[in-house]
Parts: C-alpha cells; sequence; structure tokens
C-alpha cells in the first residue's frame, strides 16, 4: 500500500481566505482589475500549493484557480505538485486538483510558446506516476488521475512514448494479478487505454487485447466484463477467438441466461467473423422463444448478426413467424419486455434478403391507419418504418404500397417531428408517382405552414410552380445519390493512389 507523507494543515483564516478569493474574482472577470487580481494571489498560495489542494474547501478554490488563471501560474503550481505528486494523486481532495490541472495544461503541450518547459516537465511527471501507477490504477481517486492523462495526452506525437511506457506498467500488473480485472477503476483505467487510436499504439492495444483473461468467470464479473466488452470493439481478431473457444463454443445459451455476461455475448454477436456464427445459432435459436421473452437484447444482437452476415436468415424468419403466432410481427414485437429490442430487431429483418423481410411488408399493410399512424408517430416504431423505406433489399413495389396507406395520415404525421422524417424517407424512397402523390397530399391539406421542414425539404413550391423542372431535379439527384451509395458499397472500389 502506499504510505501517505505527513504535512500540516491549513489554519482557518487562511482556508477562509482561499474559499473567498475566486468569488472575488467573479467580480472583476473581464474587466481589467482581472489582469492584476492574480498577483496577491499567487504571493498567498506560495508555499502553501499542496495544502490548499488537500483541503475539503480550500481545494475547491484550487479547481476554480485552475480554469482562469495565466499559463505561468499554472505551469508554477504543475511545478509544485510534481515534487509531491505520488501522494496528490492518492487524495480525496487533491486527486481532483491534479486531474483539472492535467486537463487544462493539455493545450499547452503542443504550444510552440510553451511546448519545451510544459513537455520537459510532464515527461518528468510520467516517468514518476510510472512507477506506481498500478497502485493508482486501483485507488477510487488515482484512477481518475491516469484516465484523465491517457485521454488527454494519449493523442500528442510527444507524448507517446511516455504514455505507452505507462500503459504497459498497468497492463504487465494486471498480468501478474489477474483479479485486477475485477477492480472497478483498474477495470477502468483499462478500458481507458483501449480508447487510445490503435494507429498511433497498435502494439500496446495488441498486448492489452492479448493479455486480459477470457473466462466464463471472467464474463460473469460486472467490472472485468465491462473490460471484455471494449476488447471485442477493437479490431483485433485473437481475442474474439480465445473467448470463443473458451466460453462460447459450449455455453453460449449460459452466458445468453446470465445477468452480466449476456452483455459480452452481445458485444460478441455484434463483432463476429462469420466463423463463429454457425455454433453460436445452434445453440441459441432452438430457444429462440425464451430467450425473445428473458433476454430480447441478446436476440437483438444474434438477428443483426445474421442479418450483416447473410446467414440463416430463412431460421430466424421461421422463429419469428412461430413467434408471433397468428398475431401482427410489428405488434407483437414490440410488446416483448423491450420494446427497443424488440424495434431493433425488426429493423435488423429489414435488412434480410427479399423472401425473408417480405413478413414485415404484410405486418404494416395489415395494420388499421389508426395503428399506422400510432407506429410512426411511436419513436421506436418510426425506426421500423425508416429501415423499411431504407432497405436495398425489400422490392419498390412494397415500399410504394406501404406509402400509399400512408397519403390518408399524411399531413399528421408531417406535421410531428418524428413523422416528419418518415415523410421525407418515404418521397426518397417511393417512385415519381409516389413523391407526386405525397405533394398532392400536401398541398390538399394545406400543411405549408404546418409542416414547413417537410414542405420546404420536398420542394414542394418548386412542384407547384415549376413542375418539369422539379421532375428533373428530383431524377437527378435520386441517381446521384444511388451512384454514390453504389460507390460507397462496392467492396472492390480502387483506393486514392495519392
Amino acid at each position: 500500500m502506499h504510505e501517505r507523507e505527513k504535512r500540516p494543515h491549513l489554519n482557518q483564516e487562511q482556508a477562509d481566505f482561499f474559499s473567498r478569493a475566486m468569488e472575488a474574482y467573479a467580480a472583476v472577470k473581464g474587466t481589467e482589475a482581472a489582469a492584476d487580481f492574480f498577483g496577491p494571489i499567487n504571493q498567498q498560495l506560495e508555499g502553501k500549493e499542496v495544502l490548499v489542494a488537500t483541503h475539503k474547501t480550500a481545494s475547491r478554490f484550487l479547481d476554480k484557480y485552475i480554469a482562469e488563471c495565466p499559463v505561468e501560474s499554472l505551469h508554477h503550481l504543475l511545478l509544485a505538485f510534481s515534487k509531491h505528486m505520488s501522494d496528490l494523486c492518492f487524495d480525496a481532495n487533491a486527486s481532483h486538483s491534479v486531474e483539472n490541472l492535467f486537463i487544462q495544461c493539455a493545450q499547452f503541450i503542443d504550444n510552440k510558446d510553451f511546448k519545451p518547459s510544459f513537455q520537459e516537465l510532464f515527461a518528468s511527471i510520467l516517468g514518476e506516476l510510472k512507477s506506481y501507477a498500478p497502485d493508482l490504477s486501483e485507488d477510487r481517486y488515482g484512477s481518475h488521475v491516469i484516465r484523465s492523462l491517457i485521454t488527454h495526452y494519449g493523442g500528442f506525437k510527444s507524448m507517446n512514448q511516455h504514455i505507452d511506457k505507462l500503459c504497459r506498467q498497468i497492463i504487465q500488473a494486471m498480468l501478474k494479478t489477474p483479479d485486477y480485472t475485477r477492480s472497478p477503476h483498474f477495470s477502468a483505467v483499462l478500458q481507458t487505454i483501449c480508447t487510445l487510436e490503435s494507429d498511433k499504439y497498435p502494439k500496446l492495444i495488441n498486448y492489452l487485447a492479448r493479455s486480459v483473461p477470457f473466462t466464463f468467470d471472467s464474463i460473469r464479473d460486472k467490472s472485468s466484463s465491462h473490460l471484455i466488452e471494449e476488447i471485442l470493439k477493437l479490431n483485433v481478431d485473437e481475442p474474439k477467438k480465445v473467448l470463443f473457444d473458451n466460453v462460447f463454443k459450449t455455453d453460449a445459451l449460459k452466458c445468453a441466461r446470465d445477468r452480466q455476461a449476456n452483455f459480452v455475448l452481445q458485444r460478441f454477436l455484434e463483432n463476429t467473423p462469420k466463423d463463429f456464427i454457425p455454433e453460436l445459432c445452434d445453440q441459441l435459436l432452438p430457444n429462440f422463444a425464451s430467450l425473445l421473452d428473458e433476454r430480447p437484447e441478446v436476440i437483438n444482437s444474434l438477428v443483426s448478426a445474421c442479418a450483416r452476415l447473410k446467414f440463416n436468415q430463412d431460421k430466424i424468419a421461421q422463429e419469428l413467424n412461430k413467434y408471433r403466432n397468428n398475431r401482427n410481427l410489428i405488434d407483437s414485437l414490440l410488446s416483448i419486455r423491450s420494446q427497443k429490442a424488440g424495434a431493433m430487431i425488426l429493423q435488423s429483418v429489414c435488412r434480410f434478403e427479399q423472401k425473408q423481410a417480405d413478413p414485415i411488408v404484410g405486418a404494416i399493410l395489415d395494420m388499421t391507419d389508426d395503428r399506422f399512424k400510432g407506429l410512426c408517430l411511436d419513436k421506436n416504431g418510426s425506426y421500423i418504418i425508416t429501415e423499411f423505406l431504407k432497405s436495398q433489399t425489400i422490392k419498390p413495389g412494397a415500399k410504394n404500397k406501404v406509402i400509399r396507406k400512408m397519403l390518408p395520415i399524411l399531413p399528421e404525421i408531417s406535421a410531428n417531428r418524428i413523422g416528419s422524417y418518415i415523410v421525407e424517407d418515404a418521397f426518397k424512397a417511393g417512385d415519381m408517382n409516389s413523391k407526386v402523390d405525397i405533394c398532392e397530399r400536401l398541398i390538399e391539406a394545406q400543411m405549408k405552414d404546418k409542416a414547413p421542414n417537410v414542405w420546404r425539404s420536398l420542394r414542394v413550391d418548386a412542384y407547384m410552380n415549376r413542375r418539369g423542372q422539379w421532375e428533373h431535379e428530383i431524377t437527378t439527384a435520386a441517381k446521384v445519390e444511388k451512384a454514390m451509395k453504389e460507390f460507397v458499397d462496392d467492396p472492390v472500389a480502387p483506393a486514392n493512389d495519392k
């Protein structure tokens, strides 16, 4: 354990002075007097920086002081702190001041006017922190300091080497004591390392990803599972294979039902390559209905993976058909425990191949006008309609049928903030006849003032006054958008040679 240095305390008069100081500054801030304000304050602070930082109320003065004081004062304070950094970072009050000071000084690291002095000082501080970084990472207060350093200094090229060494020291401590990943503070530091740019720290990110323990017990632990979720988001394949071989190959269903492990399974499904999906489907699909009731988020991730990888979509469609049990497919999925998960499952189905996505068309067309209007005006429901209209696999004819169903309720949904986006998407998705029908319905209902955004977006005024030109511009814009999408989606698009 880290031993704290014993030191004297501020007396009440000194504490009161610093507590009132920044209140006085607020009165002169922005005036000529502000330039001279910090001189007397700096004199009073001289030699007492550490005492003020560790004081319960006076430390709040430092937080405001750091945000407002001149650069020279920041450098002086950083220099004073650097001599006692090991104690300050572990202190409940001072750690906040250290963190705020690091954040404020970050803007000067690459500033040519201050760069040499700040870089040299920070290199020295990081070198010192490295020796007790594991203890800081496990500490309630010190972990915030470490995370702040990684977040705010990891992006500077001049600091890369120092941040890399600091992080490696922390990872090495985890390798010696794997249970560190179960510490909420230590795990949070490792998660912060995951956020570093992989092109700047490729070896460090790989080192961390290969070092984390992947076991059933680790993904059931709250802190450790959060870390593993972040690891799975990285573009590193080896941890996914290890996790699959160690856990999901045999225990995917057990993980799906576990209160904590199910989140890791969700991230794995969202980022898994096609190699692992058959065995996962073999374990999860026979329990589709029960999981949809118990863990709908897991089923959402599974359906999304099948849509992305174009795998087992027919079996998913069969399971959904069995689950709805002659009810409307959309209504049945929006009535499960998590309406959001149900809506996301339906969005994924809209990305299925045409035959498997057809039930969505029938579910929409079977709705009454009132139910369809409610779906369009509901946040989760609107996402389903939007995904349906944007789908690349659903036939244009089916989209036009839904647009025609929308026409009677078009005035009401176009005047609604959520519904207005659906109207714009319907306009883009429909053929020219559907576009004309939408404009005519808006004109008939006199929606210019009631739905100004939709009216302007669809260029209804141009439709009324210059119909031929409007049709030409709409057709041209649609062709350009389609060509751009095909280019972006083309997996063999030529690379830029520059």
